[in-house]
């Protein structure tokens, strides 16, 4: 029965989607998100890897969301650039931001500072293989405050943006010196390290993607030519080669790989995305069995889908001596506890961000936020096409990660992410006030 009503959802949002948005941009949008969430859930109805069995109540509660996530995001219409490049400008800032000397010199400074943690995250690897999880920075940075906030709200942001940059420079052919392409590899390969983290690479490969959809107006997958799907299948290689890598040095703390250290990489990556996507689910379901809502206090409103913000904001008052508790503590519940999701396996953390917006406002949250946040991706879509603007692009590559990860959890609850998400959003509206003023100077001295 579950299957059926997950299918039937698919299939009727897939043909809303045909008709109500028109725009390739907002399509392929709409179409990973309901996909990526709809496929998943299905494929939980198998019960893979002994899982234990969901309920219905979960499931409709999950597709109350996403579905919630397509209306809110069909509320705004979109008009779309006709032209044949409708963002040549972008793609020249882009390149101008990544092949200029002030992003080599940036990036360079921060390799430098971070050497000795790289240093010393690799020699911790070598005596605890899990000396990279996050319950272990302090032991990576020393004790040093500064060395882990450059890591965490600098590298973090810079990352993120630098996927865009590059992407846009491989999908667009676009030349980088050699010295820039240099540091960027430092950069990635130190933010790796210090990560430790397979994820990063889908993340990579997250934006490529989004970005050739976003620079290829006519895109679809009927058109796609040998050339290009040779390149796709090439950067493929090349993430999953980087994956094995992270795995042995998760594995044993150095990058060789064995031959029966390839075989486990391999059946392990193979294996993770199935787990994966199908493991929130079972999770989520515990949550609502073992009633967190009530275990955490009741509503939170609106603390647990922001606790990012959260977080940060309370942190701040409670330095100046205003006591407020964060929800830091259900953040640290979730990640430190293990639930049994099979028979002989535990988990924790990955319970989608569903879970959040159920901790805020019950079931209404589930319909709130994720109706918020498919209009504001919406509106920058929108945004994108109007201004041209580099702001837009980057915000729409955030949230493309955040709606796909939310399959797996919150990351909002991250205040990095937070932190960069905000940052993104104040320089988007000063960018457009200042677009405004231009033409709206540029119409008066016309008239």
């Amino acid at each position: 029965m579950s299957f059926l009503i997950i299918l039937s959802f698919i299939i009727f949002c897939s043909l809303l989607i045909n008709k109500q948005i028109k725009d390739y941009i907002s399509s392929f949008f709409a179409y990973v998100f309901l996909y990526f969430w709809g496929l998943g859930m299905l494929y939980s109805t198998f019960e893979p890897f002994g899982f234990f069995e969901v309920s219905m109540k979960t499931y409709l509660i999950v597709i109350l969301g996403v579905g919630s996530f397509l209306l809110g995001f069909m509320l705004l219409r979109v008009r779309c650039k006709t032209s044949i490049n409708p963002f040549y400008n972008l793609e020249r800032l882009s390149n101008a931001i990544v092949d200029s000397r002030m992003t080599a010199i940036i990036l360079s400074l921060i390799c430098l500072y971070e050497l000795r943690f790289v240093e010393n995250a690799l020699l911790l690897a070598t005596i605890d293989n899990e000396s990279t999880s996050i319950n272990k920075f302090e032991g990576v940075f020393m004790g040093d405050r500064l060395g882990c906030w450059i890591w965490m709200y600098l590298m973090a942001p810079i990352f993120h943006s630098l996927n865009v940059l590059i992407s846009v420079a491989l999908v667009k052919r676009q030349r980088i010196s050699l010295i820039n392409i240099a540091c960027i590899i430092a950069f990635y390969c130190m933010f790796g390290i210090l990560s430790g983290g397979r994820i990063l690479f889908a993340n990579i490969l997250y934006s490529i993607v989004m970005v050739y959809v976003i620079l290829n107006p006519s895109f679809s997958i009927k058109r796609l030519n040998i050339k290009t799907i040779t390149i796709f299948l090439g950067i493929g290689l090349l993430v999953f080669t980087g994956m094995l890598y992270m795995s042995a040095f998760r594995g044993h703390g150095d990058f060789t790989i064995s031959e029966r250290d390839f075989d486990e990489s391999v059946n392990d990556l193979v294996e993770k995305p199935g787990r994966y996507i199908t493991l929130p689910y079972v999770l989520l379901d515990i949550s609502f069995k073992e009633d967190y809502l009530n275990k955490f206090g009741g509503f939170q409103m609106g603390k647990t889908s922001l606790a990012g913000g959260d977080i940060l904001i309370c942190g701040v008052l409670n330095r100046y001596g205003i006591k407020i508790e964060s929800t830091e503590n259900i953040t640290n519940y979730l990640q430190n506890e293990w639930k049994p999701c099979a028979p002989d396996h535990s988990y924790n953390y990955a319970y989608t961000g569903i879970l959040s917006h159920y901790l805020d406002f019950g079931i209404f949250g589930v319909i709130l936020f994720p109706a918020i946040f498919g209009f504001l991706v919406r509106v920058f879509i929108n945004q994108l096409y109007r201004y041209n603007s580099i702001w837009s692009l980057l915000i729409l590559n955030l949230s493309f990660y955040l709606m796909i990860q939310a399959a797996f959890s919150n990351f909002l609850q991250n205040p990095p992410i937070f932190l960069y998400l905000s940052f993104l959003l104040l320089m988007e509206i000063l960018s457009n006030l200042r677009y405004s003023k231009f033409f709206k100077y540029k119409s008066n001295i016309s008239q």
